[in-house]
């Protein structure tokens, strides 16, 4: 199938955020909420009151798989179309597949928002076992009861209640790929866990508003923007590196360095806007992606490209306007349907550090 990343950094949890939403774009294909085509919405995610200020990274899908598909539509011809829709279908109930929730039933509950969270390096804080990152899964659903109905197929161990909310831990995971042990439902979030402690810790910030993700300064600021958009995306900089390095230890910094990253239609085409904090220069700011990126295949790629200002990649003719920065195998590789299916071209506008803020603007031209 072509469509295979965007809802997978929702439910698999263990790729680079940064570098999904970018991948994680191009899945992007759609019907009915021609709306979508202005940008996106306007609202953050309402998880964020789940999350811990100290959560490594977060990011979240803005509106509801079911409207993303007219999106791509309103550009393909009539013949594609059928296609289009029945490998959508087959993607997304692939990935609901690995909680344990078919999509066909799920599809009448989940509503507007999926939001995924690293919420701690490691939950047990056993140095024997390494680090065992906690990971929080929070769907907003729009009929509560035919969510609960779902719930009801998992095989329940035990059920105990948490400052007025039921927790249910599971006997084994053999209908989750995901690893997940514990659910519950608060308001109209049904919140999904790989530790039943992350549960706990999500009811109580949620409760002490000052304890949560929603109400720290750095997500205020970057909320505020209100800029139309179908996903954002929120890293702690160096505790978002203690995870992807397994280590469960945060490099101390001279600045809290946070990357946000806004996902958004702009003339039927993708836009992904990043801002980085706490970066001294240039020099800095690269550093930071490159560290992010690690040693992925589009790692490799995009790493030089973040050092210069304008970029232009032809991915159909294989040339570039950054000349021998990128090698003509790299090109070819980001030509490949499968690992970035549906695009065209890409244009990186890296601007200068200022004020020891830096911004990337990636655009993403689709094929019609």
């Amino acid at each position: 199938m072509k469509f295979k990343v965007f809802l997978r950094i929702l439910f698999a949890g263990a790729i680079i955020f940064f570098l999904l939403i970018i991948v994680g774009s191009i899945a992007v294909a759609t019907q009915s909420s021609l709306a979508l085509l202005t940008g996106g919405v306007a609202r953050f995610p309402q998880a964020a009151a789940f999350v811990p200020k100290q959560a490594s990274a977060m990011v979240s899908l803005t509106v509801n798989p079911e409207q993303l598909y007219g999106i791509r539509q309103t550009a393909l011809p009539l013949p594609r179309r059928q296609s289009d829709r029945r490998e959508w279908q087959q993607w997304l109930s692939g990935n609901f597949s690995a909680l344990g929730l078919p999509y066909s039933r799920s599809k009448t509950w989940l509503g507007d928002e999926i939001t995924l969270a690293v919420t701690t390096l490691d939950g047990d804080r056993n140095p024997e076992n390494g680090a065992q990152p906690g990971y929080l899964l929070a769907l907003k659903a729009k009929n509560i009861k035919l969510a609960r109905k779902d719930l009801s197929r998992f095989d329940v161990e035990e059920v105990f209640n948490n400052k007025g909310a039921e927790i249910f831990t599971y006997k084994d995971q053999t209908n989750s790929k995901m690893g997940i042990k514990a659910s519950t439902i608060i308001g109209n979030f049904v919140l999904f866990a790989n530790q039943p402690q992350v549960l706990k810790e999500a009811i109580k910030v949620a409760q002490a508003v000052n304890l949560n993700l929603e109400h720290s300064d750095y997500y205020r600021r970057f909320a505020e923007s209100q800029q139309p958009h179908l996903a954002i995306a929120y890293l702690n900089v160096p505790r978002t590196l203690a995870w992807l390095n397994k280590s469960g230890k945060v490099e101390k910094t001279s600045d809290q360095q946070i990357l946000t990253a806004l996902m958004a239609i702009e003339n039927k085409n993708l836009a992904i806007k990043t801002t980085l904090t706490g970066v001294a220069d240039a020099t800095a700011s690269t550093q930071v992606y490159k560290s992010l990126l690690g040693s992925t295949k589009l790692g490799k790629i995009f790493a030089p490209l973040l050092r210069s200002s304008n970029i232009y990649l032809d991915l159909n003719k294989k040339t570039s306007l950054l000349g021998e920065e990128v090698s003509q195998d790299a090109i070819t590789m980001l030509a490949i349907k499968g690992l970035l299916p549906h695009v065209e071209a890409i244009a990186i506008e890296n601007e200068p550090v200022s004020d020891r803020v830096g911004h990337v603007e990636i655009r993403l031209q689709l094929d019609s």
